[in-house]
């Protein structure tokens, strides 16, 4: 291990698991990651909570962590280093088996799972998952969850020691040992890593310690003499005590282990990319800068809406003067027909693409009429319209809405109020600003698709042109 105190690091890893608390300081050299000290934190608590099951991980025994460990660990001199990895058995972590056939998103068959086996809510935490290999018409995944307002707390512990920054964050479960097999013994969590030239190979046990030393794959590895032992605290039974052991209640143990997370985190090693890792919230807004952006936002759509309504009456001014010149003559009427081809041009460029002669105009500037009175009808104070844009033959509006469900309503409301030669509505994208405790405001898109007078969809080519 090197010493070096007048050199900040180049990152500082910190580490919960569950038992103790220590904080790894690593130098960058030409040969990867070199591991400056382990600093362990002595005032953190060593009573982990008896589970006797996967059901009590989420109980109301396991209150959120406060973060005060973490700070404690940044201000212990010398300096850390400005990026911050954190690793805790706090983040939920669990393998996951799904039937699936392939008729809905991966996503969405992972979310359903996780959220009837964490009860925590996806649309209130943020989730990932890793592909593990399984087979065929199952679905299988390393997943990791944790609630937002435990990620704020984590990220507002971090952002306390000046120059610091949270950069990722993830379970402390399955750093790769230079070891063709592995078996980690976490809180809540077992994994053991069979040997593998990728490393895929994730088994996640919730029952107890006593049920993952007598899986054959385990007692296998040991009979071959290739099994290493990683245990947060405690050691393992009596029939595998001459296992090698990273015991991290230990100073060796966590010196040996803050060497393997050194090595994986060399980037030409991408040993930690096949673990999930958690986003990092974005700094909260302080009230001064909500209320510019809410001001900001406000005068923005009252531009926007003002602007589009001009832009509709006039062009429907001008085509009623087309339509009265067309009806002189029949020389007029060629002429006017050459207008009307020439507006639709316009019409079409304006778009950023071309609209053939197919596009039913009258059809379309009738549907332009009933567009803004129904968006105005739809509006409610959960919802804020940012921007309405022209995306060739398809209207794109943007917003910010205060809850999640907020968007999808205002949706069905806008559904609602079209006719059958209106549009249809369809929500294209909803994003958190982790500004509040549940995630939000939320920022979402909305897209516009003309609708024929039959209530189909009118279909748009690449270019825009409708068929």
């Amino acid at each position: 291990m090197l010493e070096s105190l007048s050199k900040r690091p180049s990152k500082t890893v910190l580490i919960d698991t569950g038992s103790t608390c220590f904080r790894i300081d690593l130098a960058q050299s030409t040969g990867g990651f070199d591991v400056i000290r382990v600093i362990n934190d002595k005032e953190a608590s060593t009573d982990s909570a008896e589970i006797d099951s996967f059901d009590d991980i989420y109980g109301d025994s396991l209150a959120e962590d406060d973060g005060a460990w973490i700070t404690r660990l940044l201000q212990t001199k010398p300096r850390p280093a400005r990026e911050i990895k954190l690793l805790s058995v706090q983040v939920s972590s669990a393998v996951l088996e799904i039937p699936f056939l392939g008729d809905e998103s991966k996503d969405e068959a992972i979310a359903l799972e996780l959220e009837a086996l964490t009860g925590l809510g996806v649309e209130e935490s943020q989730w990932t998952w890793k592909p593990l290999p399984g087979q065929e018409g199952m679905l299988r995944a390393w997943v990791a969850q944790s609630s937002f307002s435990q990620l704020m707390i984590w990220r507002n512990a971090v952002n306390a020691v000046g120059g610091c920054h949270l950069a990722a964050i993830f379970h402390p479960a399955g750093i790769p040992v230079d070891s063709p097999a592995q078996l980690e013994i976490w809180p809540r969590f077992i994994v053991y890593e069979a040997s593998s030239s990728e490393r895929r190979n994730v088994r996640g046990w919730t029952e107890n310690e006593e049920a993952a030393f007598s899986d054959p794959a385990v007692i296998e590895s040991y009979e071959r003499d290739e099994l290493v032992i990683v245990a947060s605290e405690g050691s393992a039974p009596n029939v595998f005590r001459d296992v090698a052991q990273i015991r991290l209640d230990s100073d060796a143990g966590r010196l040996k282990w803050a060497q393997e997370v050194a090595k994986g985190l060399d980037p030409l090693s991408k040993k930690l990319e096949k673990i999930p890792r958690l986003g990092i919230p974005k700094p909260e807004m302080t009230n001064k800068q909500l209320g510019l952006r809410v001001a900001g936002i406000t005068a923005l759509t009252v531009i926007l809406i003002a602007g589009h309504l001009s832009y509709l009456n006039s062009t429907r001014n001008q085509l009623q003067e087309d339509v009265t010149s067309m009806r002189q003559s029949v020389n007029e009427v060629r002429d006017g027909r050459n207008q009307i081809q020439q507006l639709e041009r316009q019409l079409a460029r304006l778009r950023e693409g071309t609209v053939d002669e197919s596009f039913d105009l009258s059809t379309h500037k009738e549907r332009m009429a009933t567009l803004l009175p129904a968006i105005a009808n739809a509006s409610n104070q959960e919802v804020v319209i940012q921007s309405i844009q022209s995306k060739e033959s398809i209207i794109s509006i943007s917003g910010v809405a205060s809850t999640a469900q907020a968007p999808a309503e205002y949706v069905r409301q806008l559904n609602g109020d079209f006719s059958k030669s209106g549009w249809w509505a369809t929500l294209t994208g909803r994003e958190a600003s982790f500004v509040n405790d549940n995630g939000g405001p939320w920022t979402f898109t909305i897209d516009l698709t003309p609708m024929k007078e039959s209530g189909a969809p009118l279909a748009v080519t690449r270019r825009g042109a409708s068929q």
